[in-house]
C-alpha cells in the first residue's frame, strides 16, 4: 500500500523526499497514509527535478547526498531503506551495508532482489527498475487492478465494531 501511495503522489509531480516509517500512518480501515508533505517538491515547472538537501539522513539516497539535481527516484530509494528495515529489523543505517555481512541471507530472494533493485546507487537505473515494478516476482500474487479499486480488504482493521 505504500508503493501505491508513493504512486498517487507521482501522479500530481511531487518529490516527497522524506519518505520513512514515522510518516507513514495506519488509517483505522488498516491501510497505510503518507503524511507531512513540507519537504515536498512539486518538479511540474522544473522537469521532474529538484535539487536541495532535505530529508531524514538515514532515508535519503545517495544523488541527495552528492547534491546534484534529482528525481522521483529518491523517494523509491527511501522506500527500499524502509522495506530493508522491515525485512531485518535493522536500523536503516545497517543497509548501506546490504551487501556485505549476509543481512540479507533470511529475507526470501524475491524480496532481496526488490530492496537491492530499490537501493541501486545509479537513480537511472532505479527508474528503470521501478517502470516495471508491478512485474517483479515479489508481487506476483497481487492484482493491482484490484487493490486500485479497493477490492481488496486490509490484513487489520483498527475500526471498533463495540457500540459499548
Amino acid at each position: 500500500m505504500c508503493f501505491l501511495g508513493i504512486l498517487i503522489i507521482f501522479l500530481i509531480i511531487l518529490l516527497y523526499r522524506d519518505l520513512k516509517p514515522h510518516n507513514i500512518l495506519l488509517h483505522n480501515t488498516g491501510h497505510a497514509e503518507i503524511a507531512d508533505f513540507g519537504l515536498s517538491a512539486d518538479t511540474r515547472r522544473s522537469g521532474g527535478m529538484a535539487e536541495g538537501f532535505c530529508g531524514t539522513r538515514a532515508y535519503i539516497a545517495p544523488e541527495v547526498f552528492q547534491k546534484c539535481k534529482y528525481n522521483k527516484a529518491v523517494d523509491y530509494y527511501s522506500l527500499g531503506i524502509i522495506l530493508f528495515q522491515m525485512a531485518t529489523g535493522m536500523d536503516p543505517q545497517y543497509a548501506c551495508y546490504r551487501n556485505r555481512f549476509g543481512f540479507l541471507k533470511n529475507v526470501s530472494p524475491e524480496l532481496q532482489d526488490l530492496i537491492l533493485k530499490l537501493l541501486c546507487e545509479n537513480p537511472n537505473e532505479r527508474m528503470r527498475f521501478v517502470a516495471s515494478i508491478r512485474d517483479h516476482p515479489f508481487f506476483a500474487n497481487i492484482v493491482w487492478s484490484a487493490i486500485e479499486a479497493g477490492r481488496i480488504p486490509t490484513p487489520i482493521n483498527l475500526v471498533s465494531t463495540n457500540s459499548g
